[in-house]
């Protein structure tokens, strides 16, 4: 009753990430590793984050390394992709893991969260801060060995600006100087998309916004291969299951319901840096998943948040947990058409009326707290005085109940408030899975 009680109220959660891996037998040392970030700042941003590493027993067996392949192939477990791999395309976060690992933006987030060059070797902004200039590195190819250029970058834009694109990144173009004309059927229009040579390409802004530079580490895709008419995109999209970028790595094979295996694009521009050949995302059941870790079936499992599989799964001995602040947080919302919440007041008597301290306590078992704002706490945008400036729900039934008396909603002799004849009864839709 407890939990079922819990989803009638609002939470916002910041749940800790976990990552358990397999570890022994055929991993390279970690002093042959050439990390993009240096390794002494890994470890002072993993002491200052206050990342828990729990060590496997010394000399536990791994059935992992009896597996085939098992000395070059990483295999994660995780829900099933849906086979859109395409940057401007994916919507479930599945694919998208697909898709970072065979794309690359102009630019990428560091350790730090500070934006850093990629396909990109520098960039310019202009002094009204609205035209961003890239020169693209030298060198860089797409993984059948053809060069990135300017016009690839250009055409990855236009595509999400054609009128005939039905994906959900078109806010990543629609702010660009042209972009209504070119939407509207002016294919020459796009006049805030400049090629200025092979190299070099820039982007004009209508106005100063600072996540405008956000919109640029949007996976590039060549032309060449995805080429379509303007209005008609649909021969971009019939090569969803079988892309090509300029990534770390490319698609070997995808076998739907079962799993995806990429291999690694040694004509990167970084390929050094990546010393796993092949990883294989493998499908799995959520309610098996800690059962196919222990019997070696999968070498990690990330982003676990469920105490009693953690347990399982340290329980066997070979397992290392990395326990990290993850970039996100769970939260219901409210329907404010609704008339039974429509009210603000309703509202914070809900948000008052729900002990986070003791929901995380239960659900998570000290693996979440909670917060106060819509924003993660590993976030830039999460700082100590924008915190201290925000309303705190702290858990108050007495507060809960004075603001739904002053909204009018009166305590019935069943229990349950009511006003104008209507009960209080909130329903919310929730994913059955997540046990909440």
């Amino acid at each position: 009753m407890f939990k079922r009680s819990l989803v009638m109220l609002l939470a916002m959660v910041m749940v800790l990430s976990l990552a358990l891996t397999g570890c022994g037998g055929g991993a390279k040392p970690a002093e042959e590793a050439k990390p993009t970030t240096d390794s002494g700042e890994v470890q002072q941003k993993v002491e200052q984050e206050g990342t828990e590493v729990v060590k496997a027993e010394e000399g536990a067996p791994n059935p992992a390394l009896k597996r085939d392949g098992a000395e070059d192939t990483l295999v994660i477990g995780t829900s099933e992709a849906k086979g859109i791999f395409n940057p401007i395309y994916y919507s479930s976060s599945y694919d998208g893991y697909v898709v970072d690992m065979i794309f690359k933006g102009l630019i990428e987030r560091d350790i730090d969260g500070q934006w850093q060059p990629a396909l990109a070797d520098s960039w310019e902004i202009s002094e009204d801060g609205k035209t961003y200039t890239f020169k693209i590195k030298e060198g860089v190819t797409f993984s059948d060995g053809e060069p990135v250029t300017a016009e690839d970058v250009a055409f990855t834009f236009k595509s999400i600006a054609d009128p005939s694109y039905d994906g959900r990144y078109q806010s990543s173009v629609q702010d660009m100087v042209g972009f209504d004309e070119y939407f509207e059927g002016d294919e020459n229009g796009f006049t805030g998309i400049n090629v200025i040579d092979d190299k070099t390409i820039s982007f004009t802004f209508k106005e100063v916004i600072r996540t405008n530079i956000s919109n640029f580490s949007m996976g590039i895709m060549p032309s060449h291969y995805y080429a379509f008419e303007y209005n008609d995109i649909a021969p971009l999209k019939e090569k969803m299951e079988a892309p090509m970028g300029a990534g770390p790595y490319k698609i070997e094979m995808f076998e739907a319901k079962q799993f995806v295996k990429v291999t690694k694009n040694d004509s990167f521009y970084n390929a050094d840096a990546f010393q796993i050949k092949n990883v294989v995302m493998k499908f799995v059941e959520q309610s098996t998943e800690a059962e196919e870790f222990i019997a070696g079936n999968v070498d990690m499992l990330a982003g676990q948040i469920e105490p009693e599989k953690i347990q399982m799964m340290e329980e066997s001995g070979f397992a290392d947990k990395y326990n990290y602040p993850r970039s996100g947080y769970g939260y219901l919302k409210f329907n404010t058409q609704s008339p039974l919440v429509e009210d603000p007041k309703v509202r914070q008597a809900l948000q008052y009326a729900f002990d986070g301290q003791q929901f995380v306590q239960i659900k998570f078992q000290g693996l979440a707290v909670t917060q106060p704002s819509p924003v993660s706490q590993v976030s830039w945008a999460y700082t100590d005085d924008i915190v201290e400036k925000l309303e705190k729900y702290d858990y108050n039934p007495e507060k809960a109940n004075e603001l739904l008396d002053e909204a009018g909603w009166a305590m019935g002799a069943d229990g349950i408030r009511e006003k104008d004849g209507q009960k209080l009864i909130v329903r919310i839709p929730a994913m059955p899975d997540h046990g909440i």
